[in-house]
């Protein structure tokens, strides 16, 4: 603008240019350090709610579990609905793709409830080795337990068609949530 509205010398125009590149490359370093910030926050995040839900899986008592969903909540982490089912699903573990069937599973998975579920929670959790474990919320028990079952079918048809290994689901009975 500068240049444009008033007479300027070539080694004014240089400098001016000059300014205008180290402000470009100063924003640019400042957007990527704010963006490997927030994406090692968010990494972080997943992390704990992953813990804490593995750990909720995992608690033996209704205390325990009600300290993790406070624990879960406080991250962000709420379930909207009262009415939860749990579905297991164990794939077997080979030298062959140790390495990444759990990834490719919980990915396959988590991709798959995402086009079908529209806004439906879902939540899924590398349990253990050839163990996904995903926790569906829901208002109604027989909208549960009828849709789930064949959406769960589905996915394992999937599962099998992709990762080309032995793979079952097994579907928990529909819960009432524990108030925290």
């Amino acid at each position: 603008k500068e240049y444009v509205m008033k007479p300027i010398k070539k080694s004014e125009f240089v400098e001016l240019i000059h300014s205008y590149i180290a402000d470009i490359r100063q924003a640019q370093q400042r957007n990527r350090e704010e963006y490997l910030k927030r994406s090692e926050n968010i990494r972080i995040m997943e992390k704990l709610k992953r813990d804490f839900l593995l750990g909720l899986l995992k608690c033996t008592s209704s205390e325990e579990a009600r300290n993790y969903l406070i624990q879960l909540k406080e991250l962000g982490m709420s379930f909207d609905s009262h009415l939860y089912m749990c579905v297991a699903v164990q794939y077997k573990v080979t030298p062959g793709n140790q390495e990444y069937i759990d990834f490719v599973v919980k990915n396959i998975l988590d991709e798959f409830w995402g086009l079908r579920l529209d806004d439906e929670k879902v939540v899924n959790v590398v349990y253990s080795p050839g163990m996904v474990v995903a926790i569906f919320e829901g208002e109604s028990q027989n909208a549960l337990l009828e849709q789930k079952k064949k959406l769960v079918r589905d996915a394992v048809t999937l599962l099998k068609q992709y990762c080309k290994t032995d793979i079952y689901a097994g579907i928990g009975d529909v819960a009432f949530e524990l108030e925290p």
